[in-house]
């Protein structure tokens, strides 16, 4: 599996303290198999009950309970302990789900997107695009040699008429036979240029089918979105609603998702001289271990190191944490900002409190920090742009928007942006699903420029992905090639 793509499952590692599997009920015994210790600690419902705004209501409840405790000085690692949370939590949230999970995934759900809005979208891109293919061969007739045609030509302001078999076109387009006569073909009327010219032809043909095709896809893919996420939305309703809880894309019991954030703090006090065990493998792993006051002088430095600069330049790793910080720095500096990271073998991520945003993920070479990747949760197509718009404040035009303002590119809506400054190079995009249709997810990602050679960077240049994106359209929007359907 691509790492790019792994965190999507990350967190179920976590599961493997616990004894059931995201989406499985508990078999009830007829006895509470824990006990509240009568702290009284409440769970506040949220007001607003769209956006999985239960499930981090639920999340943060479970978090607060187990904070008090620790703050009341109680060992986590106590067998006792744990049990007293998981009461306080079952005493104000259910801990056995009323109905069973809806696991259905995203490729089920959009073919049934698909199918609702078959009504308003009957064709295919495919068919649809056959169809123009054939309107416009009838629109822009092209002559063969030997037909007996008539064209029009300039001379000075007026318009003359010549008649006669085509006998051809000179290979350096300077000249057109048509029967006796010879015609310049800088003269020839556009519209005629068109009927004599195969290039001209198919360049009108393509510019006809191009235009209604990528207005019809564009117009589908919005319709089949907006589908797609009425069925998420009533989907995460229902889960929620039935008692599960979503947490980085996962869904978990009340009981699981209790049992998870202990046994994460148990993780955290075993770490010892900066060991500490890998979430995906249950290896242990080492980090450098800095000191705290040297730390928070490095990082005021840096902090006002960037001041001075400006664009993507000014943002380097994730404030606190900087480009080149070492692995135990990075985490020491999150852990001041409350962040709490969970490592892997790999790299590190994190919960923030912006909802909008999944996780965060930094990636290090040779221990040092040199990537950050912000995952956001799920996004439409107006809140991409939304994003889109909220980036270009912040850096400024991106690079194909500085070196080519009047690029067609420009106007996909789907388009990446990528800045590249001398310090930090930078990527917003989104990760389409296999036909093109929608996408499942956005995310940032953040490099140390000239970290990562050609093989290993997850940016690519401005200019390779303007001409990828030329070569799609025109290979959508050609005649007689194949497209997603």
């Amino acid at each position: 599996m691509n790492r790019f793509y792994f965190y999507t499952v990350l967190t179920a590692a976590a599961l493997l303290f616990v004894p059931n599997l995201p989406g499985q009920t508990q078999k009830s015994t007829g006895k509470p198999a824990v006990k509240s210790t009568g702290m009284k600690i409440k769970y506040n419902p949220p007001a607003n009950t769209a956006n999985l705004n239960i499930s981090r209501a639920k999340y943060d409840f479970i978090e607060r309970v187990i904070k008090v405790h620790m703050d009341a000085g109680e060992d986590i690692m106590n067998k006792a302990v744990a049990n007293a949370i998981l009461g306080d939590v079952a005493t104000e949230i259910p801990f056995k789900p009323t109905a069973p999970l809806d696991k259905r995934s995203n490729k089920e759900l959009l073919e049934l997107a698909r199918k609702k809005i078959s009504k308003q979208f009957p064709k295919t891109l495919q068919q649809y695009k056959d169809e123009l293919t054939r309107q416009a061969e009838k629109r822009f007739i092209l002559y063969k040699l030997r037909d007996n045609i008539k064209i029009h030509y300039y001379r000075g302001s007026k318009v003359y008429v010549v008649s006669g078999i085509f006998y051809s076109l000179s290979p350096d387009r300077r000249t057109v036979k048509i029967g006796s006569k010879i015609v310049p073909y800088i003269d020839i009327v556009p519209e005629d240029k068109i009927r004599i010219d195969k290039l001209v032809c198919e360049e009108k043909r393509a510019e006809y089918v191009g235009v209604r095709y990528e207005d019809y896809r564009q117009r589908r893919s919005e319709a089949l979105m907006r589908e797609l996420e009425k069925l998420k939305t009533a989907q995460d309703a229902a889960n929620e609603k039935a008692g599960y809880i979503n947490f980085l894309d996962t869904w978990y019991t009340a009981a699981q998702l209790t049992q998870q954030k202990i046994n994460v703090e148990r993780q955290k006090l075993t770490s010892i001289s900066g060991a500490k065990t890998s979430s995906e493998s249950g290896e242990l792993l080492v980090f450098d271990t800095p000191n705290e006051s040297a730390l928070r002088t490095k990082m005021a430095a840096k902090k006002k190191e960037v001041q001075n600069l400006n664009g993507i330049d000014a943002d380097q790793g994730y404030s606190p944490v900087f480009w080149d910080f070492t692995r135990g720095e990075a985490r020491l500096a999150l852990q001041f900002e409350n962040y709490s990271p969970m490592a892997t073998k790999q790299y590190d991520y994190f919960v923030t409190s912006n909802r909008q945003i999944r996780n965060i993920q930094f990636d290090y070479k040779n221990n040092k920090l040199a990537r950050v990747i912000t995952f956001y949760t799920r996004v439409s197509l107006q809140d991409y742009e939304k994003l889109k718009a909220q980036y270009v404040s912040l850096y400024g035009p991106d690079d194909l928007q500085k070196a080519k303002p009047r690029d067609p590119a420009l106007k996909d809506r789907l388009r990446p942006l990528t800045w590249t400054g001398k310090y930090t190079t930078a990527r917003l995009s989104i990760n389409l699903v296999e036909d093109n249709d929608v996408f499942y997810g956005v995310s940032f990602i953040k490099e140390k420029t000239g970290a990562y050679n050609k093989a290993d960077t997850l940016i690519r240049d401005a200019e390779s992905l303007r001409k990828k994106q030329e070569e799609s359209r025109k290979a959508r929007t050609r005649p007689g090639k194949l497209s997603p359907t």
